[in-house]
């Protein structure tokens, strides 16, 4: 499922954060009688804790594993309330969305004499902190038959502030520097690298809203299933050394990054 840094999973869909709007409740009901929940893992980057709300079900028509993190410790409370908010929205959106097309296909596999095979939703997300800086890749596996599965992940990059906010890639650079024609040079060289596999890539260019993650001395580039290569390509992902970039990067996160 392509070579990513969270535990096997990988995501469906998920929307990209918004800032702003009022956070409204947070937690499922524990009388739902379709799964069961708890609040498990606990995973701490400095002050910074995100703990696990553990959605699960199996029926004949669909298995269920959702693993959603809730995120404490950042310095904006309204902004983490508004950052919980819509992770798990987004987590029951496609719950709810999964379950009635398993519910529709279990009807007409028992009308045309089909065999039945179960839906799968698994979801998990991993946490990585760099200084102020967090990043939260968010993963979901949909199964819905046929050969494969389909996956796919989010990623939040937010720095830890009083006034906190969400970071784009373009953000970390200085004004005026041509980051994109920086990245895709340094893309465009790792695919040549990977000589056998270099024919399956059919990149251009990163978009304006590209994904990618923080790592300390990294910023990884990171592409969806067929994005720019086939499924057997996973998830592609380009590590780029900040090295590379310190007279491109504002100084603020060089420091943090390098």
């Amino acid at each position: 499922m392509g070579n990513k840094w969270y535990s096997a999973l990988h995501i469906g869909v998920i929307a990209s954060i918004v800032v702003g709007g009022s956070a409204t409740g947070l937690l499922i009901p524990a009388s739902s009688a379709y799964a069961t929940q708890s609040v498990a893992k606990q995973k701490q980057t400095e002050a910074v804790k995100v703990t696990t709300k553990h959605v699960s079900s199996k029926t004949p028509d669909l298995h269920l594993d959702m693993k959603i993190p809730i995120v404490s410790g950042l310095k904006d409370k309204k902004y983490e309330a508004q950052l919980n908010d819509i992770l798990l929205r987004n987590a029951m959106k496609s719950k709810e969305v999964m379950e009635k097309e398993a519910e529709e296909y279990a009807a007409d596999a028992k009308e045309n004499g089909w065999p039945l095979t179960p839906y799968e939703l698994l979801a998990d997300y991993k946490v990585k902190q760099t200084g102020s800086i967090l990043s939260l890749a968010i993963s979901q596996y949909e199964f819905t038959g046929g050969a494969h599965g389909n996956s796919d992940t989010t990623y939040y990059n937010i720095v830890n502030k009083p006034n906190t906010k969400s970071v784009q890639l373009a953000d970390l650079f200085k004004p005026g520097v041509g980051y994109k024609s920086i990245i895709n040079k340094e893309i465009s060289k790792q695919i040549q690298a990977k000589k056998n596999e270099a024919d399956w890539y059919t990149f251009t260019s990163i978009s304006d809203a590209q994904s990618f993650s923080l790592e300390k001395g990294k910023i990884i580039i990171h592409f969806g299933s067929y994005e720019i290569a086939p499924y057997a390509a996973g998830q592609p992902e380009f590590a780029i050394p900040v090295a590379k970039l310190k007279n491109s990067l504002k100084p603020e996160f060089f420091a943090l990054l390098k």
